[in-house]
């Protein structure tokens, strides 16, 4: 398998409680692989680990060939935070067009590479043109996704990427990620809806307690689980426990 992402019995430990116990997963090119749990499961500090915003407490993560967090990986990486942030003055051209300028975009190419990114995420010209102070959830959401495109990444790290999208925008999404596959790129993403991400990923990988309680293939996991939704075969790994005030 040509592995893009590879966690090897990572644990992350915070003030001497772990995290994250032994989560060890590979994520091939040109697939989509949705990460699910509660809040507090460890989903974002899985997040923090492959960006190298933290380090593992052991166990070792590479991603597209290095070690996660090294630049060269870091290049070739999309990432939409959970709530993106915008100084709201700015307009969304000029959001893009400074995101392309830290990517190293040359300076003649970079309005060129805004439209085109605001364009797969149906992002209207008009409103590139005015301030993000104006977006709503959504436009802003668009943006963060446009953001994520623009240097023709080769994998993307997308936490709750459905959040604040109308149904026209989650559709416009899974297309966006289904031809973005189609094209050998790779996605990791977290969400809480599930009945989307069952569209649209190829794996599912369940985390419950800083646990892999799960990691297979969507068909397998619904030829184990007959005739039950992403959703519910969710519910039956982690059942009805109280959520966690860290994830």
């Amino acid at each position: 398998m040509n592995s893009v992402l590879v966690l090897e019995d990572v644990t992350k430990s915070y003030g001497g409680r772990q995290v994250l116990r032994g989560i060890s997963l590979e994520l091939a090119a040109g697939q989509i692989l949705g990460y699910f749990g509660l809040n507090g499961a460890g989903k974002s500090t899985t997040n923090r680990i492959l960006l190298g915003f933290a380090r593992p407490t052991a166990g070792r993560c590479r991603l597209l060939g290095f070690d996660a967090g090294d630049r060269r990986a870091l290049a070739r990486c999309g990432y939409l935070p959970e709530s993106p942030h915008y100084h709201d003055y700015l307009t969304g051209s000029e959001v893009l067009e400074y995101a392309a300028c830290l990517y190293g975009v040359p300076h003649t190419e970079r309005a060129r590479r805004a439209a085109a990114a605001a364009a797969r995420v149906v992002l209207a010209p008009e409103a590139l043109g005015r301030r993000v102070g104006t977006y709503s959830k959504g436009m802003r959401q668009r943006l963060g996704l446009a953001q994520a495109l623009l240097h023709d990444p080769a994998f993307l790290l997308l936490d709750e990427p459905f959040t604040g999208l109308d149904p026209v925008g989650r559709a416009m999404l899974k297309e966006l990620l289904r031809q973005y596959r189609s094209g050998g790129g790779t996605v990791f993403f977290s969400s809480h809806q599930l009945l989307d991400a069952q569209e649209i990923c190829d794996r599912a990988a369940i985390l419950h307690q800083g646990r892999l309680v799960a990691d297979a293939s969507l068909s397998e996991l619904e030829a184990s689980h007959p005739g039950l939704t992403l959703e519910q075969i969710f519910l039956r790994h982690v059942g009805g426990d109280a959520e966690s005030d860290r994830d």
